[in-house]
């Protein structure tokens, strides 16, 4: 085998990040019905890193999690702001107006009480709250909307997410790839971490971008 036939091997194998049994596309989107029940649990620290194209400007979260009226959110869009979210309240990005339908480099950095959201690597928004006695009860993150319970979510998000990581203290707990199963079709978020494929909990179905 010569240099460049090894060298297209090496590069395709790098690109392939997901099973036979899963195609990755460009992006997932959904239209405000859709949303994934995750299996990261609730959690005071954590930080999320996306890829993401907002289509819509509407009160939502991309990643969040209700616990009575504790919650964390990531990746909001409202008013053209980007929307952060901790405890009771949160907070959008004050006169920092963004466009719609253009693809973001977004990250959100929650430690306890402080939060800093920043967009192609540049701090947008940041707060400090200070959490009262919340316990955690065990629930679960959301992706597209903000996950209240085993089979309810809110505050859903009209959006492409291309990439999705998921992390605390430096420990990652879980890299999404959208992708779709071949054997049927059926559009969703593969995690890398877990290995687990995780399909729309809400109604109507995901739209895929191009196959990669």
């Amino acid at each position: 085998m010569d240099m460049m036939s090894l060298r297209r091997r090496i590069m395709g194998a790098e690109k392939t990040l997901l099973p036979r049994e899963y195609q990755q596309v460009e992006y997932l989107e959904s239209t405000g019905t859709q949303w994934i029940k995750t299996d990261i649990e609730s959690r005071f620290s954590v930080t999320v890193e996306s890829d993401i194209m907002f289509t819509a400007s509407q009160d939502s979260y991309t990643f969040a999690f209700l616990d009575g009226e504790f919650r964390v959110g990531a990746n909001g869009w409202w008013n053209n702001r980007i929307q952060i979210g901790y405890a009771s309240t949160y907070k959008s990005s004050g006169a920092n107006t963004f466009p719609l339908n253009i693809k973001y480099k977004y990250k959100s950095v929650i430690e306890d009480k402080n939060q800093e959201a920043y967009l192609d690597d540049e701090l947008k928004s940041t707060f400090y709250m200070k959490r009262n006695t919340n316990t955690l009860t065990g629930k679960h993150f959301g992706i597209f909307a903000r996950c209240n319970n085993d089979t309810e979510a809110s505050l859903f998000s009209k959006a492409k997410m291309y990439s999705l990581k998921v992390s605390d203290a430096g420990v990652l707990l879980g890299n999404f790839v959208p992708c779709y199963r071949k054997s049927d079709q059926k559009p969703g978020m593969y995690d890398l971490v877990s290995g687990e494929f995780y399909t729309n909990a809400g109604s109507r179905e995901f739209i895929v971008g191009s196959d990669v």
